[in-house]
């Protein structure tokens, strides 16, 4: 076989790896996120503190902005893995050159911020967080006496 083929095929494997190990820890930062707004938000329901509530808009404000940060080096590596197919597709090897090193610090931030916002599996889930937060703050300011004494251990 082709040395250029053998390394070509070798880079796609090493390049879509990290792509999964992106997609890994995003359901991570996702996990956590969703962790510490659960407790925030039953700490400030149980104590009928909104301050405590909106907290947790902080809280997932900063991991979507990690998650954004991951999934910017991960487009990187999607572009590079596509860049591959391509000229496996197209039997044009003497245009590939090994560039898994590289994939990860080129950058255009504009096409990779956009992307990632636009992502249904980012958008929905940070913005339901928030919405849902809105929609419990507002509720503790128009009607306190739902959320005041509310014992979570009776359910």
């Amino acid at each position: 076989m082709n040395l250029k083929l053998e390394t070509c095929l070798k880079e796609i494997d090493i390049v879509q790896a990290n792509i999964a190990r992106f997609d890994q820890n995003g359901l991570n930062i996702k996990s956590w996120c969703l962790a510490l707004w659960s407790g925030l938000t039953a700490i400030g329901i149980q104590s009928g503190n909104v301050f405590i509530v909106l907290m947790s808009v902080v809280v997932v404000s900063a991991f979507a902005f990690i998650e954004v940060t991951y999934r910017r080096f991960q487009m990187r590596f999607i572009f590079r893995s596509a860049e591959i197919e391509d000229i496996l597709r197209t039997n044009s090897l003497d245009a590939y050159e090994y560039a898994v090193n590289t994939s990860a610090t080129r950058s255009n931030p504009r096409n990779e911020f956009r992307f990632v916002l636009r992502s249904p599996q980012f958008a929905i889930f940070y913005l339901m967080l928030m919405a849902m937060t809105v929609f419990i703050v507002v509720g503790m300011i128009l009607n306190p006496q739902l959320f005041s004494g509310f014992d979570a251990s009776a359910i």
